[in-house]
């Protein structure tokens, strides 16, 4: 099955079947929504550690934190909205294109 990519008008259309500079549009477009919702989860992982009780639950909160603050590019889109995300996927494409180009040049 074909991962889908959500435009901007709300229709749906096959990552791979979208051009080149599309796919780079798209993939830079999600970058900054998760640099922006990076913020806002590690600001709030700072509020929920400041409330919570035990040992164990601290660490796994400051854990989380350390792997948003750390993570970057494809990384942090996995991190901020999942591995088997509509973004995830965009920017595995704009990644695979990059590669096969490097690879006829």
């Amino acid at each position: 099955e074909a991962m889908m990519w959500t435009q901007r008008d709300g229709t749906k259309i096959a990552i791979r079947k979208m051009s080149d500079q599309h796919v780079k549009n798209a993939a830079a477009m999600v970058l900054r929504v998760a640099e922006a919702k990076r913020e806002s989860l590690v600001l709030d992982g700072y509020r929920i550690a400041s409330t919570v009780q035990g040992e164990m639950a601290e660490w796994c909160i400051e854990r989380d934190i350390s792997r948003l603050e750390s993570a970057a590019g494809v990384d942090l889109v996995a991190e901020v909205f999942g591995d088997d995300s509509e973004q995830y996927a965009v920017c595995e494409e704009e990644i695979r294109r990059y590669e096969e180009e490097a690879l006829r040049d």
